[in-house]
């Protein structure tokens, strides 16, 4: 009620439930029908702002990508594919001059795609694991045609109510401990991955050798290995693949 230009409640309810209630009714009054308009956020017509936001959405992707190094496009689009191949048999055709035959055929991986790093795919064959660095891939071909894609989407939905706690509160900290963590929220990186296998033996395999060491320690992009009792140390871009233990647990 509007009383000399002042807007008050309602002064026919009893004073005691003004009080009370804030001036509040106990049955809610039917709503005035008044014009709802909200600001327009432009002067054009519906149709023709969404195609221009398309067109400017677009325009901005296309800045984006026009910045970022060639090297890194190939990275990025043999990532989105392997996440595609989540769980499926593929045979990966490797940049890599070193036979690792005497057929003189050019070289292949076969195993099942077990996780797409942001710089690497990991396949397991039997008891292994095989880190191919995606800048070594050529080309990829799924072994089995008539696949059924595997499920990655809502790997959080169904997880211990106490974890979704601990994410929520203490998200650095929890999710910097966790390999898997940091793979769904920000994918993991060549580096990252083999820090697990610290002081474990691995393979390598590199245009020039192939050789097993222990992995000492994975540092500014180099690996340091502990090859018959001396330290070694070999660029991360070197190996074009490593065969590593199954992880446990």
């Amino acid at each position: 009620m509007l009383n000399n230009g002042i807007l008050t409640g309602n002064t026919n309810l009893p004073e005691k439930q003004q009080m009370e209630g804030f001036c509040i009714p106990t049955d809610c009054p039917e709503r005035a029908q008044t014009l709802q308009l909200p600001s327009p956020t432009s002067c054009l017509p519906q149709e023709i702002l969404e195609e221009l936001e398309l067109r400017i959405r677009a325009a901005n992707e296309f800045l984006l990508n026009s910045s970022l190094s060639s090297e890194r496009e190939i990275l990025e689009v043999i990532e989105g594919a392997m996440e595609g191949l989540i769980g499926q048999e593929v045979e990966l055709e490797i940049d890599c001059s070193l036979r690792m035959d005497e057929t003189g055929e050019i070289n292949t991986v076969i195993g099942r795609v077990q996780l797409a790093g942001r710089d690497f795919t990991v396949l397991t064959s039997g008891r292994k694991q095989l880190l191919v660095p995606n800048q070594k891939i050529c080309k990829i071909q799924l072994k089995n045609r008539f696949a059924e894609p595997v499920e990655t989407e809502g790997l959080l939905e169904d997880i211990d109510p106490c974890l979704r706690r601990c994410i929520t509160l203490r998200f650095g900290e929890v999710v910097s401990g966790s390999v898997e963590l940091i793979q769904i929220f920000y994918g993991l990186t060549q580096e990252v991955y083999l820090l697990q296998f610290i002081d474990q033996e691995i393979e390598i395999i590199t245009p020039d050798e192939k050789l097993k060491a222990k992995l000492h320690d994975v540092r500014d992009k180099y690996l340091i290995l502990c090859d018959e009792k001396k330290n070694r140390i070999m660029p991360m871009e070197e190996p074009c693949i490593i065969t590593l233990p199954i992880c446990k647990g």
